[in-house]
């Protein structure tokens, strides 16, 4: 027999002080004298017991009654085993673990709102949690271990159930799936350095055996491995996977929702399609038990805003249900046509480049003389943020005064593109092939483009494309050079007749769209990944970032000519927006969005082992050991004996008011 506060063995103070209060309550020696009063003898002689005795029974009473009351205090208890046991609990705590698996399937119409029925899976392994610290001895030690995207130590060897059940009660489920192998690899640490270990794994069943291997390598005098599932099969439909992504060569985004189902039967989901909680569209998904499927919704891409997909469902892990996604606001990209000499207002009306730049809605145009440009190419800053893209039509600047970015030229050479001029071909050059699998010639075709000359180039660099070729020489080049696409067309324009075909502007129009391909910027992410963040103004100081639920923002520091930067507190899903120090309102942002067909799928696994597999692939000995959570409390009887000394010493105190205070016997 244990005890639980061996302190409370001081209380037998207590009981000293009951003797020696009784000591001096004795009787003293009586001396018989005549007595007069004959009814004081026949008084005495009704007594039953003397004094002395009644003294000493009262006496034994009181002290039954007061060990009583310290064997309950010290709270005895019987061990199963000696020594004291390093519990290595792994907890899970991944999204599926708010599941409640109670919750009845049903379809929501019109305003419904979803709701839960009974305890979570994570209610439930806490409980049991709390079970195995209320049971343990006080020479017991417990390390608890949450697993998610990755392990982390709640509690490590601590022996005092207060803090224990304290640092349970503060347990919330990630937006994660957990990793249980490498949990397993840091209880296989752990366990080098203690003695009399015992491993319990309290999870919600939606796990495969092999992630729980390495727990065979525990020492074989660690018993059992104790496995508690909380979940049970249950019906759920969730979003996997939500992305959007912009149509190229046209103006429309294509919207894709991948959906899985662990429900018991074949269902017809309701897949809603919402941008700012505005209506967008939807569909009806018929999906089938253990099936994933992917929707595919176009929108017109005119305004950004959050957009959010929903599944108009109640089901057991509403979590699930919804994804979101930021679209940024479409942006018009700014060019400007740089000419050798200015152009008035009506010279740009007739020049056949400048009708091009109007009439494309996605282009913001601009016109500057060579002048000008030069002038604004002196501040390199200037030059970076004011451009997107530059046409240098029959002029070019010097090396130093290029801009940092896409550039189309026409009819002007530079060192960018290393293409020598020979001569020039004044024979009505013939063009005899075009790259059709090019960006630049899509919808193009040059058969019927006739030049009156053209420059004759050498091209000895590999890294540069030749989109159009004439017989003896290259016309048309593209090059890309990191962030940068550089396109180079070896005719005057005004010397064919391209200016009045619709070849021209299609080139055009092809070279802006090529310049914006590439690296799609990134707006949404996984929780926990970092976000980099463009600094798309070199005036800002520091970032600020706003994240979900109205928290508190968050500053960012810009190092000095940083390009971007990293922001890590993405643990929470949601839309985060940001904006420069100098700005009054937010207008970017990114979503934080977790979905898995894993944590999606509800369903338990019927059986968890864990062992030596033989070359088929069967466990003959498996150590994983399915525990009920009664089952996890090594003296939950002995422990409660207090309650019975503590009823033993009520009912001695009630007999011993009965009998002596009241003089019913006595």
């Amino acid at each position: 027999m244990k005890l639980l506060f061996p302190s409370g063995l001081w209380l037998f103070a207590a009981l000293a002080c009951v003797i020696v209060i009784y000591l001096l309550r004795m009787p003293r020696r009586q001396i018989a004298v005549a007595d007069l009063a004959p009814w004081l003898n026949l008084a005495r002689a009704g007594r039953r017991i003397s004094n002395e005795r009644r003294t000493m029974i009262s006496l034994a009473l009181q002290a039954c009654i007061v060990l009583g009351l310290i064997f309950g205090f010290a709270r005895p208890y019987f061990a199963a085993s000696t020594g004291g046991h390093c519990e290595l609990v792994l907890i899970d705590l991944s999204r599926s673990t708010r599941a409640h698996d109670d919750t009845p399937l049903k379809v929501l119409d019109g305003t419904d709102k979803p709701s839960t029925k009974g305890a979570s899976r994570l209610d439930l392994e806490k409980d049991a949690l709390r079970s195995m610290i209320r049971a343990m001895n006080t020479d017991d030690r417990m390390t608890i271990i949450g697993v998610a995207g990755r392990p982390v130590i709640v509690a490590s060897g601590e022996s005092e159930p207060a803090i224990l059940e304290r640092l349970v009660s503060d347990l919330e489920a990630q937006d994660e799936s957990a990793a249980f192998e490498p949990a397993c690899q840091l209880v296989m640490e752990l366990a080098k350095s203690e003695k009399n270990v015992r491993a319990t794994v309290i999870c919600d069943g939606s796990t495969d055996s092999k992630e729980f291997t390495a727990l065979n390598a525990l020492p074989s005098d660690a018993g059992k491995i104790r496995v508690v599932v909380t979940g049970k099969n249950s019906e759920n439909v969730g979003i996997t996977g939500f992305k959007s992504r912009k149509t190229f060569n046209s103006d429309d985004i294509e919207v894709s929702v991948t959906l899985f189902s662990s429900a018991s039967q074949p269902l017809k989901v309701p897949v809603e399609l919402y941008l700012d909680a505005k209506p967008q569209s939807a569909s009806i998904a018929e999906i089938a038990p253990g099936e994933s499927k992917t929707l595919t919704f176009q929108m017109g891409y005119r305004l950004g805003g959050v957009l959010r997909a929903r599944v108009a469902l109640q089901d057991a892990c509403l979590e699930d249900n919804e994804a979101f996604d930021y679209l940024p606001a479409p942006r018009r990209t700014r060019v400007t046509l740089v000419t050798k000499e200015a152009m008035d207002e009506k010279i740009a009306n007739d020049y056949y480049l400048a009708k091009v730049l109007r009439c494309d809605t996605a282009i913001e145009g601009g016109f500057l003389p060579s002048s000008d440009y030069e002038k604004i190419a002196q501040d390199k800053k200037a030059l970076k943020s004011q451009f997107d893209a530059v046409i240098f039509d029959n002029w070019t600047p010097t090396a130093e005064q290029m801009p940092p970015c896409h550039a189309l030229f026409v009819n002007a050479e530079s060192s960018d593109i290393p293409a020598a001029v020979k001569g020039m071909l004044s024979d009505r050059p013939l063009i005899r092939k075009w790259d059709e699998g090019h960006p630049l010639m899509n919808y193009l075709n040059l058969r019927d483009v006739f030049l009156k000359q053209a420059k004759q180039l050498q091209l000895d660099d590999k890294s540069t494309d030749v989109v159009a070729e004439l017989v003896s020489s290259p016309l048309i080049l593209a090059r890309e050079m990191g962030h940068r696409k550089l396109a180079y067309i070896g005719f005057n324009p005004a010397d064919s007749d391209i200016q009045f075909k619709k070849e021209l502007p299609l080139f055009v129009l092809n070279c802006f769209e090529w310049f914006k391909r590439g690296v799609e910027p990134v707006t949404q992410i996984p929780p926990g990944e970092p976000m980099k963040i463009e600094i798309t103004d070199s005036t800002w100081k520091s970032v600020v970032v706003f994240p979900p639920d109205n928290a508190a923002p968050q500053k960012v520091a810009v190092p000095e000519g940083a390009e971007s930067v990293l922001f890590y507190d993405t643990f929470k899903p949601g839309i985060y927006r940001f904006m420069g120090d100098a700005e009054k309102t937010p207008r970017l942002g990114f979503a934080v969005y977790f979905g898995s067909a894993k944590e999606t799928n509800l369903n338990v696994s019927s059986a968890i082992q864990i062992g030596t597999a033989d070359e088929k692939g069967h466990i003959a000995d498996n150590r994983a050991e399915l525990t009920a959570v009664d089952k996890l409390v090594e003296h939950h009887i002995s422990s409660q004996m207090w309650i019975y000394f503590a009823l033993f010493a009520a009912g001695l105190l009630a007999v011993e008011n009965y009998l002596f205070h009241r003089r019913v016997f006595f």
